[in-house]
Formats: C-alpha cells, sequence, structure tokens
C-alpha cells in the first residue's frame, strides 16, 4: 500500500517522504504558489498524485476552481465532487461533476468517486447498505477510475474496517484509495488489510507527521499525542526542534512498513 502524507507547505522540500504518491489539497493549489510548483513538479517526474475536492476540508469549491487546480499541478487522479453524508445526493452531485470534467477536459485525469453514507438513515444498518448502494453505482461506472473510502463514511459506532468486509463479498473490482486516517487506530488500521481480497491502492493522511513530530517510531502510535491538526496546519513553519532528520526518518519508516500491506 501506498502511503501519501500531507505535510504543511514548509515540509515538502526540507522532509523526504520515501513516497511517489500525493494527494494534494486543491484548496491550497489555489491558495499557495510554492505548494502549486512542489507539485506540478511531482507530476512531471511521473509521481501519483490525487487531487482532492475539498469537501472533507469544508471547502465549497466551484467546478470552475477545481478545473483551475486541474490544470495548475497536472493529477493523475482526480476526486469527483461529493458530499459529506449525503448518500444519494451526494451520487448524485459526483456523476454530474463527472460528466462536466469530461467536457472540459478532452484527455481528463482519471476520476475518483467517493460513495458517501446518508446519516439520516434511522438504522446502522440502513446507512452501511446505502453506502454499499453509491459504492456500487460508482463500482460499474466506466466513467470512474478508482474508489474512494473516507473516514467519513463509516457510521458511529462503526469503522471502516466493517465497511471492507462487506466490500469483500460483494467482489467490487475497482482500485482503492483510503482518505484519512484514524487518529485512533494509526499506523494500525492499513495493517489490518494486509489479506484483504480489495485493490487498496494507498491511503493519506497529516496524522503521519503530527505523529512523527512527537519523534515515536510508527509502531509506538500514541492516539493522545496526535490531535486534529488547526486551520494554520498547512502554514506550520519548519524548524529545527524537532529534528527534521528524525522526522524524515520517521515518514520513511512509515512508508517501508505499509509497502508491505
Amino acid at each position: 500500500m501506498e502511503v501519501a502524507f500531507i505535510r504543511p507547505t514548509s515540509y515538502l522540500k526540507v522532509v523526504g517522504d520515501g513516497s511517489r504518491y500525493h494527494l494534494v489539497l486543491a484548496q491550497e493549489v489555489l491558495r499557495d504558489g510554492d505548494y502549486t510548483k512542489y507539485y506540478l513538479d511531482k507530476s512531471k517526474q511521473g509521481d501519483t498524485l490525487i487531487l482532492d475536492n475539498g469537501a472533507a476540508e469544508d471547502e465549497d469549491l466551484s467546478w470552475d476552481e477545481l478545473d483551475d487546480a486541474i490544470c495548475c499541478v497536472e493529477p493523475t487522479i482526480v476526486a469527483a465532487q461529493d458530499i459529506i453524508f449525503g448518500g444519494k445526493r451526494s451520487l448524485e452531485r459526483t456523476f454530474k461533476h463527472v460528466m462536466h470534467l469530461k467536457e472540459r477536459f478532452p484527455e481528463p485525469p482519471a476520476i475518483m468517486g467517493i460513495p458517501q453514507l446518508d446519516d439520516k438513515a434511522p438504522t446502522m444498518e440502513g446507512m452501511i447498505s446505502g453506502f454499499l448502494a453509491c459504492y456500487k453505482a460508482m463500482d460499474s461506472s466506466s466513467d470512474i477510475q478508482m474508489i474512494g473510502i473516507s473516514k467519513y463514511a463509516v457510521p458511529g459506532g462503526a469503522t471502516r474496517e466493517v465497511l471492507i468486509q462487506r466490500l469483500e463479498k460483494m467482489r467490487v473490482k475497482k482500485p482503492i484509495h483510503l482518505l484519512g486516517l484514524s487518529p485512533a487506530d494509526g499506523a494500525l488500521e492499513p495493517l489490518m488489510y494486509r489479506k484483504s481480497k480489495l485493490d487498496i491502492r494507498g491511503i493519506d493522511s497529516s496524522h503521519f507527521i503530527l505523529h512523527a513530530m512527537q519523534l515515536l517510531p510508527p509502531t509506538a502510535w500514541e492516539a493522545g499525542s496526535i490531535k486534529n491538526r488547526g486551520e494554520r496546519f498547512m502554514k506550520m513553519e519548519a524548524s529545527m526542534f524537532p529534528s527534521l532528520e528524525v522526522v524524515e526518518l520517521r515518514l520513511n519508516q512509515y512508508a517501508e512498513l505499509l509497502s508491505d500491506v
């Protein structure tokens, strides 16, 4: 499994991460020239870039803004628009955006669909069933090449592992990217999928670097030391403390650990 490390812009060039697989935040592409240049260079070097759509960051980006971000970094894959907890409404928005991308770009990037549960369903099983129905619609569409399973796709009291197990029984075929990492499970979550029959290509998170900055090894994940990244996370300045060499070492250890999954 590949790992995409979400890092503050100031850490991009001073801390290597041993990965050629990246999740790129569309809103940062539109705001930060240094961030944009870094990932455009990565694209031209042949790295895999997944352009996120901003929904999980509460960024209501327009189609035009996402088009601009695509032009700026030339991603391999673009996440079509979705609505967190939107169920069928999210599915409809996704397919409308897919049609727009096909019309706007003669040769569009590969498109990732992100199925969502409907949090208005009266039961947990209803939420999961709604998610699986959305997933099946995307998995059967020739216009969608990858599926993203968000950490927000999980109803309260369940885990993403439950969804993975249900999907295995459905024999879905398309490659999967895991969007976000549970702070509680940490690096252990992707290790759960070591024997999965699904084609899980990668996972992304900012928690990897937040944990690395505690100077702790991957196997000593301490959920209490990881907080949700603040609004200023992307603008954090790289400093000599904690040691940048140790942070880089820890990120490379994560990449090596998950490469066997």
